[in-house]
C-alpha cells in the first residue's frame, strides 16, 4: 500500500501495516498506483498542460521511464488487475498500454470520477464520482452507496467503501445483493484510502488520523469486526 505526504514523499507499507519505504520526488505527486506484480510503482504528476507517469522501482525507487499524456484531466491513476493496462485522469480519462506506451481510448467523464477499480477480469470499472452537491455513487453496482474511496476485492464480492470524508467507518457490501455485509469502525478520523490483500482475506486501511489498520476479513465476515 502507498501513500503521499506534503506532496512529495510517497509512502511504502507491506500488509503487516510496517512502513517499509520512504521516497522523495522532485515535483508534487498527485497520485501513487502500484502494478499488480508490485515490483513497480506509478507516480502521477498533474501540470497544467498535461499529466506525467513515472515509473519507478517499488523497492529502491528509481526511475525506469515517464509517460506523457495531454487528455488525461485529473488525479487518478489505477492499472488493471494483469498490469496490461492503466487509466489515468479523472475529469478526461485516458486508457493506455503501458507496455508499450500506446493510448487506447480517450473518454470524458462527467461528473469527476473520484476513485477507479477494475473487477477482477479487468473488463469492468467501479467509478465513484461526485454527484449533486457533493454527493459520491458509485456506478457499477447494484444499490449504489454513498462514498468517499473504495477498494473492489479480488475476487470482486466485496466492495469496500469510506462513506464520508469526515465519518470514521469503512463499509464492507457484497456486490452481487448490494447488501451491506459488515461496518468497520477503529479510526478516530475518515478513512483516506483502503487495499485489499491479494488474497482477499485482509483489508488495510489508512485513516486521517495517522493509523493504519490491517482487518481480518474471515473474521468480519464471521461477525468478528476485528483488526
Amino acid at each position: 500500500m502507498a501513500g503521499i505526504r506534503n506532496g512529495k514523499e510517497i509512502l511504502v507499507w507491506d500488509m503487516k501495516g510496517n512502513l517499509k519505504h520512504t521516497y522523495h520526488a522532485e515535483k508534487p505527486v498527485a497520485a501513487v498506483a502500484f502494478h499488480p506484480t508490485e515490483d513497480t510503482i506509478a507516480w502521477l504528476h498533474v501540470e497544467k498542460e498535461k499529466s506525467l507517469v513515472a515509473f519507478h522501482d517499488s523497492q529502491t525507487g528509481e526511475h525506469k521511464k515517464t509517460m506523457e499524456m495531454m487528455s488525461a484531466k485529473g488525479p487518478l491513476i489505477q492499472f488493471s488487475p494483469d498490469g496490461s493496462q492503466l487509466v489515468v485522469g479523472s475529469r478526461t480519462m485516458e486508457l493506455w498500454e503501458p507496455r508499450f506506451e500506446k493510448q487506447i481510448l480517450v473518454f470524458p467523464s462527467r461528473p469527476p470520477i473520484d476513485e477507479l477499480v477494475f473487477s477482477k477480469s479487468g473488463d469492468k470499472m467501479l467509478l465513484v464520482s461526485s454527484g449533486v452537491a457533493g454527493r459520491k455513487t458509485c456506478e457499477g453496482v447494484a444499490a449504489p452507496p454513498n462514498a468517499h474511496v473504495a477498494a473492489l476485492s479480488p475476487d470482486g464480492g466485496l466492495l469496500a467503501t469510506a462513506e464520508s470524508d469526515v465519518v470514521s467507518e469503512v463499509v464492507l457490501w457484497q456486490v452481487a445483493s448490494g447488501k451491506r455485509a459488515v461496518t468497520l469502525r477503529g479510526h478516530d478520523g475518515a478513512a483516506l484510502d483502503m487495499a485489499f490483500s491479494h488474497d482477499g482475506r485482509k483489508l488495510m486501511t489508512l485513516g486521517s488520523d495517522g493509523a493504519v489498520l490491517l482487518w481480518s476479513l474471515p473474521a468480519v465476515k464471521a461477525g468478528g469486526g476485528h483488526h
